[in-house]
């Protein structure tokens, strides 16, 4: 029976724990024997997915980290790049529009896909890019995120502590300039109704979240931030000042209607004046904050890949069938 598609099992980010050199070669021989299995010699990747959540694949730190080496016992296949140009890659963004729309629209759209104003992109060099959520609690033991998994009711949500939630570390330096992005929130600090600040260890930072009802969640380095789904998990409806989130850092767009359960502000609007910014969120109804609530709780399944019901691993796998392979697009 024909498969719709083939799951490679390689790990990346667990492999390099081990020294480089060890970890090279047991990637190349991982790879030759992808490369020689009866699905890869019948599709050469067309049909092969991969889960690859390490910054150091992207381009513009490929050649420096080489997380998949060329190899020349790998044949045609020798090349990393070649080797990994139809596959489909599980990550954190998507800077190439989908390879199948691009081919089509991208010259009647003035280059839409590689736009001279981005002279960094693409950052990928595979086929398809699947966005899918950051692991909730990262860096913190995993029994101890388990415990940090609210399941109030409206009523008790409703009655957090505080509205409103925000803490960052204020002297780091981020790209792309988003460390004014990052520190504008400190003006909120003296507000009533809001934890706001630098900060804190990560459990800290967990309980902060569980006692609020809104968190902001700026960009990092990137559009995504890995708070977006500590919010997530603890209830605390994301307020998403990221231009570019919902162009490349949104999780499964098929499947979620992320309008429902978070709340976005433009940076520029945030930056001139945040109080302004964020005054609505204590003036929403009580209707309002019920449905921002119940979209959570649901989206929250599918977003939480610890979630004990978590439903990401099957959202990861429909979305990659929804997004990345489907049938080419006719000329127009």
């Amino acid at each position: 029976q024909r498969q719709s598609f083939f799951l490679i099992t390689i790990p990346t980010v667990s492999l390099w724990f081990c020294s480089k050199d060890r970890a090279t070669e047991r990637m190349k021989r991982a790879l030759r024997k992808l490369v020689a299995s009866e699905s890869w010699q019948e599709t050469g990747g067309r049909r092969h997915v991969w889960s690859l959540f390490d910054w150091r694949i992207m381009r513009w730190a490929d050649e420096t980290f080489k997380r998949i080496p060329d190899d020349s016992a790998r044949g045609k296949w020798a090349d990393h790049q070649v080797l990994m140009k139809h596959v489909t890659v599980l990550t954190y963004e998507n800077w190439q529009g989908h390879p199948h729309t691009c081919k089509v629209y991208s010259k009647k759209f003035d280059d839409y896909c590689h736009p001279a104003d981005y002279n960094w992109m693409p950052f990928e060099y595979w086929g398809c890019t699947v966005v899918v959520p950051y692991l909730a609690g990262e860096g913190a033991l995993a029994s101890d995120v388990q415990k940090h998994y609210p399941t109030e009711s409206f009523e008790k949500w409703s009655g957090r502590k505080h509205v409103l939630f925000y803490r960052n570390d204020m002297k780091r330096e981020y790209f792309w300039n988003a460390t004014p992005v990052r520190r504008k929130p400190i003006e909120l600090e003296n507000m009533t109704e809001t934890e706001i600040g630098d900060v804190h260890g990560k459990m800290e930072h967990l309980r902060g979240l569980r006692n609020s009802r809104f968190c902001i969640v700026t960009r990092g380095d990137t559009p995504s931030s890995h708070k977006m789904y500590d919010a997530i998990r603890e209830l605390c409806v994301p307020v998403i000042i990221s231009d570019l989130f919902f162009t490349v850092a949104k999780p499964f767009p098929t499947i979620l209607a992320w309008d429902t359960f978070t709340v976005s502000i433009p940076e520029a609007h945030f930056m001139k004046n945040p109080k302004h910014a964020v005054a609505h969120l204590w003036t929403l109804a009580p209707g309002e904050l019920r449905r921002l609530h119940g979209a959570l709780v649901e989206a929250r399944r599918v977003l939480d890949w610890r979630a004990p019901d978590s439903l990401t691993t099957e959202a990861a796998l429909a979305s990659t069938v929804d997004v990345c392979m489907p049938g080419p697009v006719d000329d127009v």
